[in-house]
């Protein structure tokens, strides 16, 4: 491994899941080895977007992989004195109620974190390429 160009940061990225149903003990693995920059979980398939898909259709509140939602929602004072910043597609279907989960966690627990929500994102055909066309981005 080569080192950044000088004025230049290296970032490390974790990964503490690689589906939704993943095993939850990467997250305090990561935290105590305290090295990572981001923390990345990914949750999305094929079959899981059916699968909240149908629970977003009989439930508008749900369609998000909670399972991942709420172990990243106790672990956000982890997260937050570590330094680390989390990126996830748990949102799934429903990543507006995915991210008020975490902001609903975070006052429970007292903490003042940023959650972002990218939903709504439109692709076009592409010219050179994939590019987004139309993003809604949430605060």
């Amino acid at each position: 491994m080569t080192s950044p160009p000088p004025g230049d940061r290296a970032i490390t990225v974790a990964g503490a899941a690689g589906m939704w149903g993943d095993s939850s003990l990467a997250t305090p693995q990561i935290l105590a080895d305290g090295r990572a920059d981001y923390v990345v979980y990914e949750a999305l398939a094929e079959v899981t977007m059916a699968i909240l898909a149908r629970a977003h259709a009989r439930d508008p509140g749900q369609g998000f992989a909670g399972d991942i939602i709420a172990t990243i929602g106790s672990h956000l004072g982890d997260f937050a004195d570590a330094g680390m910043k989390v990126v996830t597609n748990a949102g799934g279907v429903n990543p507006v109620a995915a991210a008020t989960a975490l902001r609903d966690a975070a006052t429970t627990a007292g903490l003042d974190v940023a959650v972002a929500t990218v939903a709504g994102c439109v692709s076009s055909d592409a010219v050179e390429g994939f590019h987004v066309r139309k993003c809604i981005v949430h605060n």
